[in-house]
């Protein structure tokens, strides 16, 4: 019980923006594989827009800069060269639990809705 009420003060805390980029991110095959250099408008948001939802959602634990997964072993080898922040992103395990929570609590708000006279 204690997660459904973390999640939906989640669900509450996210802007549309942010939701979108979120679902964008859920529904892609591999969001960590996905690189964003270079896209005016990754995942349907404005560059800027993007960057300041990117920023947000990591603050809030919904997503992660997958760029430096391989940093510690790329480096310790020898090969190639840092990676650059924000090339590649990918969705946190609260995030992916807090999305597949949604249904739950569309249903609650449906059958509340029904029960309103």
């Amino acid at each position: 019980m204690d997660w459904q009420f973390r999640y939906i003060e989640i669900i509450a805390d996210l802007n549309e923006s942010e939701m979108r980029l979120l679902s964008a991110l859920n529904n892609h095959p591999s969001p960590s594989g996905a690189s964003v250099t270079g896209v005016s408008t990754p995942f349907g948001l404005n560059k800027k827009e993007f960057e300041l939802c990117f920023d947000s959602l990591i603050s809030k634990g919904l997503v992660f800069d997958a760029s430096l997964a391989g940093m510690p072993h790329s480096i310790g080898s020898g090969v190639g060269h840092p990676p650059r922040p924000r090339k590649r992103i990918d969705i946190s395990p609260l995030a992916k639990m807090t999305i597949q929570f949604i249904p739950e609590i569309e249903g609650i708000v449906k059958r509340a809705t029904n029960l309103s006279p």
